[in-house]
């Protein structure tokens, strides 16, 4: 049997999980916990700096199109989770489901999570929120809910909402 790239990417790495439970515990960390950390840090930032709104909407506008687009893209596709093709998959975290698997929602989440850090934060703490986000999305692979072309996938679409956003906004960044 041929297994594609990404499959034969993901079962490697798969084999690995379960061997370093600290590594495993800080992929469950970055897969579950990160994105909501760094988004209530951005937010206190953004309400400190008195630029909630207008930031807040551009990101809520920005995640809509980007999770809309997501959304119809794995509806076209229809690539589920990888529990669904290997069973013997050793998963650290729960989904909400295993329909969708392309693109990762949390790749998208991490890109644009990325981008609010750094135009927030430019510097090196912005640059650590670029490095958080990369954890976020790398770690989906290693709990065993994404293979990593669903990751490519969904950090090319948080990157091509933000190129379009800022055809249409006037924000920094």
């Amino acid at each position: 049997m041929n297994t594609p790239w990404t499959a034969s990417l993901f079962l490697k790495i798969n084999t690995l999980v379960g061997k370093w439970p600290v590594l495993d515990r800080a992929a469950i960390f970055f897969a579950h916990y990160a994105l909501w950390i760094c988004a209530i840090i951005l937010l206190y930032t953004w309400w400190g700096y008195g630029i909630i709104v207008p930031l807040v909407a551009e990101f809520l506008v920005m995640s809509a199109v980007a999770f809309s687009f997501s959304y119809m893209v794995a509806l076209w596709t229809s690539r589920p989770r990888p529990i669904l093709q290997f069973p013997n998959t050793k998963v650290l975290i729960r989904t909400m489901g295993t329909w969708k698997s392309f693109p990762s929602d949390h790749a998208i989440s991490a890109v644009l999570l990325a981008y609010a850090g750094w135009i927030t934060f430019p510097g090196l703490i912005g640059m650590l929120f670029v490095i958080v986000s990369i954890l976020i999305a790398c770690s989906r692979v290693w709990v065993g809910v994404h293979y990593p072309r669903d990751i490519l996938g969904g950090g090319a679409v948080g990157i091509l909402v933000i190129f379009a956003s800022k055809m249409f906004t006037f924000f920094p960044g």
